[in-house]
């Protein structure tokens, strides 16, 4: 192996490692094994993935005559090929963006080690960087992750069109002072009237509706980290033309946060948008069910 293969080797294998102790872990895109403790057994808590898996993203998308690979409840669901194509796609744009965001996060504790990180030297060399780099990636690529979830659920959950959901929600918006607050077009969405009565589908609603507010933040946090990002290089700019203590503009920054808050921050929102993410994929299985019953 040359000297380039084996440091890119070294570079997954901490990426990995990283993920594994932080518990982010691969939701669907070629390493689906990283949800399963079995052969045919998924952990707890990844069953809407296994649902879109197998149900949707493999199932559907080679479903034929000759081979019929759905059951006629869902080909009634997605009769043609368009519209099984855009189900799979809609589900596996959320999955390949947390991907995404996965490997920034294993990324930015790697990069956030003593030796890497730029908080605690003075005047770090520029490699230092790729921790901001893949801090702000991160946020950016949950932040994509949570809007495409957004889109599955109205499209194939409550079954409308986004664009003129989006619009009455917009009206609302405009016309109550009350609903004025950020973030309320993105959640009134998931508040939106279903035909899922049974109680089960109604506690996986109500779980995932608990999770919005959480979820809404992650959609500021990827705006506000690049604005802070050009903050903090400003005030290090300033220190070293000594215009200000180095270590001080630093300190005024990241006030009594440390790398390790940065990741722990990422992990909890990554877990977040998983569990919501599986909540939705159930409640597009339940969807189905509802409409069959």
């Amino acid at each position: 192996m040359t000297k380039n293969g084996n440091l890119n080797l070294g570079m997954h294998q901490l990426i990995t490692l990283e993920r594994d102790q932080l518990g982010i872990k691969f939701v669907c895109g070629g390493d689906e094994d990283e949800i399963w403790q079995g052969e045919f057994t998924v952990r707890p808590g990844y069953d809407g993935y296994e649902h879109f898996i197998f149900n949707r993203g493999f199932s559907l998308s080679c479903h034929s005559e000759k081979f019929q690979m759905v059951s006629q409840t869902t080909i009634e669901r997605y009769p043609t090929i368009a519209m099984r194509g855009e189900v799979c796609e809609s589900g596996f744009e959320f999955t390949s963006i947390m991907k995404l965001a996965a490997l920034s996060i294993g990324s930015s504790a790697v990069y956030g080690k003593p030796g890497y990180t730029d908080l605690t030297v003075f005047f770090p060399p520029p490699e230092t960087d790729l921790f901001w780099q893949n801090i702000i990636q991160s946020w950016i690529f949950m932040g994509m992750a949570s809007d495409r979830l957004r889109t599955f659920f109205i499209q194939f959950v409550l079954r409308k069109s986004e664009k003129k959901l989006d619009k009455e929600l917009d009206k609302k918006l405009k016309n109550n002072v009350q609903t004025s607050k950020k973030g309320y077009v993105y959640i009134q969405a998931f508040h939106e009237s279903t035909n899922l009565q049974l109680p089960m589908s109604q506690q996986r609603l109500s779980e995932l509706q608990s999770f919005l507010e959480k979820i809404a933040d992650i959609r500021l946090k990827r705006n506000s980290f690049v604005h802070d990002s050009a903050s903090r290089e400003a005030m290090i700019l300033a220190a070293r033309d000594g215009c200000k203590d180095h270590a001080e503009a630093l300190n005024a920054f990241n006030g009594e946060k440390n790398t390790t808050d940065y990741i722990n921050e990422l992990t909890e929102a990554y877990k977040v948008l998983v569990k919501a993410g599986n909540l939705v994929f159930l409640l597009e299985k339940d969807s189905e069910l509802h409409a069959s019953a």
